[in-house]
């Protein structure tokens, strides 16, 4: 701590540095440094700016609906972007190559050729957050070209540049991406390694959004191992999870890999139901995706024993999907030819199969390489052709002890990749504590660039503005304050204000042995109005009812909204007979008004029901009772007030 005689020092040489300003040019540097200031706290409060915060924290947070709603959000910032500063220009840049239209192969290939595009303009040798993010975005559309070797390449060398740079999302989400990548390719253990490390850091940094995202591709790195069971029970849940927060295309990819479970269970009519579902939600807006759905219904309707149905799915598939889309390409080929096969066309299974085999090939996937080449042993036997026959199934043998050796090795690493989440913990939470230490440096040397001889102005400065920014956010508070307590069609309390309302006034006429009366009333035969008038007209008219019922009550009474056309008046010391007044003049009031200038022929008419307190324990049994006299009311044809009988 300094002394005494240090700060005193330090104050006369501020003191002295203003004055020399003032007698020099330094002066409009003060005004310059002051104009800023005020410039960054009124952007700190204008309308655009709040938007653009809120716009990039729904997209950093992945609380999106769907791409279209994404790309939406996108288009909405761009269109803000004379709002943001440098650095959200610089997010900008990276949420465009992410969300990028990817309906059809043309578009997944502009979207690639924009990731080039953008990354070509820096350095090679530049590592920052917005290249490595542009890297994997590059790696991520590479994957749907069909390029998957590049794609696993240019993600490993994004997730090293990540690990450097100590940034927790791009290596959470690389090795995300990555594992995604290898479960698709058969390498289970690297993929739920990825997947593992992928999920902690999500969870580390609270994206919950983020985490379901990566729990859906590890659950289905669970299902392709071979552990369905756990796959599907991670794969319920999340679609549960997606649909009730309204998210129905992620809800909508989950429901694929729970159909693709249920197949590997056997349950092949559910898995059918289910990719049927898929195929009518994306037919619309992803048809290269609806053909994929297509592809996968034959399948199952092969093992169900129906070539031609199978046949009609595919060829409507193939319509649509072309060699360029090659991974549904090499499993509609795949399928044609067993279909041809079980309808005895060999020469157009041979041909099917000639095609799928060199798809698998170019995805590398060596799984359904062995799969071709014994079907292709199959056909070549049916047609006689026994030396062809016998060198596919050399072939599939040698394929398949790699595949076995391959296994083997996979299974080990599984196990370990399970079960050594603790030294993945470990891993993680050193990259956290490596992150936030980064974080602490870059702070300090923020602070110790900023100039000692300024300090003194800044917190005036600072005071004064931040006291008009309490001042704002006050006001703020106090407005959003009233609008949760205020229903927003009638503008009365809204059934939580009235409540709390009710509550209050119940606990003082009881303290203070007051009396206290409830109106319950709501609009007759509203249902009607709806229906013959439409909802616009039925606004109005609970518009209304509300601004009458506001006029026939007290200052200190209240008037709120607890339903639909369901409406509740609290009279604090109001004993029966002036509750009845008051009831009876709403219903002359409300009965009397020229409805007809709202809609022609519309009338409109009240039930209310009376209940005051009489030593009642509780709120609830007091506003029952007014519930069951207004249900008297109706009872009795409407248009009247029913008194809850006092007890003698």
């Amino acid at each position: 701590m300094k002394s005494a005689s240090t700060r005193h020092t330090s104050f006369l040489a501020v003191r002295f540095w203003f004055i020399n300003a003032l007698n020099h040019r330094i002066k409009y540097l003060f005004i310059l440094f002051f104009t800023l200031t005020v410039s960054t706290f009124a952007l700190a409060n204008n309308p655009q700016n709040e938007m653009v915060q809120r716009i990039i924290l729904q997209l950093q947070s992945n609380d999106i609906n769907s791409p279209a709603h994404a790309l939406q959000l996108v288009q909405q910032l761009e269109s803000l972007k004379t709002h943001l500063n440098s650095q959200q220009k610089k997010w900008l840049i990276q949420a465009k190559c992410w969300h990028q239209p990817m309906k059809d192969q043309r578009q997944m290939e502009q979207a690639l050729l924009y990731a080039n595009q953008e990354l070509e303009k820096f350095p090679q040798d530049t590592v920052t957050a917005t290249t490595v993010s542009l890297q994997q975005c590059r790696a991520y559309y590479t994957q749907f070209v069909g390029k998957l070797a590049d794609a696993f390449t240019q993600l490993s060398n994004a997730i090293n540049h990540a690990y450097q740079l100590g940034d927790i999302f791009l290596v959470a989400q690389g090795r995300g991406i990555r594992g995604a990548i290898s479960s698709f390719q058969g390498n289970h253990s690297i993929a739920i390694k990825d997947l593992i490390t992928a999920q902690e850091l999500f969870k580390s940094l609270n994206l919950p959004h983020w985490a379901n995202a990566n729990l859906t591709e590890l659950a289905a790195s669970y299902r392709r191992s071979g552990d369905i069971t756990t796959a599907l029970r991670y794969q319920l849940a999340l679609e549960k999870n997606y649909l009730d927060l309204g998210k129905n295309f992620a809800a909508n990819q989950v429901n694929i890999h729970i159909a693709s479970s249920y197949e590997q269970l056997g349950n092949l009519d559910l898995a059918i139901e289910g990719y049927k579902r898929s195929k009518l939600f994306l037919r619309d807006s992803h048809p290269i995706l609806a053909a994929d759905m297509s592809v996968s219904i034959a399948n199952n309707l092969l093992a169900l024993g129906h070539p031609n149905r199978a046949l009609n799915a595919l060829l409507a598939a193939e319509k649509i999907i072309t060699p360029q889309h090659n991974s549904p390409y090499s499993f509609m080929q795949l399928y044609f030819a067993k279909t041809y096969f079980d309808l005895n066309q060999y020469n157009k299974a041979l041909l099917a199969l000639s095609l799928a085999e060199s798809a698998f090939a170019k995805d590398n996937n060596q799984r359904y390489v062995a799969k071709a080449l014994l079907l292709k042993n199959t056909l070549l036997t049916a047609t006689g052709d026994y030396q062809s026959a016998n060198s596919a199934l050399l072939a599939y043998i040698g394929v398949h002890e790699q595949l076995d050796l391959q296994a083997l090795s996979q299974q080990n690493a599984e196990l370990q990749a399970r079960f050594d989440t603790a030294r993945i913990q470990n891993e993680n939470t050193l990259l956290i504590k490596a992150a936030k230490e980064k974080e602490l440096r870059l702070d300090a040397l923020k602070q110790n660039e900023l100039l000692q001889s300024v300090v003194i102005i800044l917190i005036a400065i600072l005071l004064l503005f931040v006291t008009w920014f309490t001042f704002k956010q006050h006001n703020k508070n106090k407005q959003f304050k009233v609008l949760a307590l205020t229903d927003e069609l009638t503008k009365l309390a809204n059934r939580r204000d009235t409540y709390n309302h009710a509550e209050r006034l119940f606990r003082q006429c009881k303290t203070e042995h007051q009396a206290f009366s409830i109106i319950s009333f709501d609009a007759d035969n509203f249902k009607n109005v709806n229906d013959t008038f439409g909802h616009d007209i039925g606004d109005k008219v609970l518009v209304i009812i509300a601004q009458l019922a506001k006029k026939v009550v007290r200052n200190e009474d209240i008037v709120g909204r607890v339903g639909g056309e369901e409406f509740l008046i609290l009279l604090p010391n109001t004993q029966q007979h002036d509750a009845l007044d008051i009831a009876n003049r709403l219903l002359q009031t409300v009965i009397q008004y020229p409805w007809t200038k709202i809609a022609p022929k519309l009338q409109q008419s009240i039930s209310a029901g009376i209940a005051c307190y009489q030593d009642e324990e509780e709120l609830s049994y007091l506003i029952k009772k007014a519930d069951n006299a207004l249900y008297q009311a109706k009872d009795c044809g409407r248009n009247r007030v029913v008194v809850q009988p006092q007890k003698q």
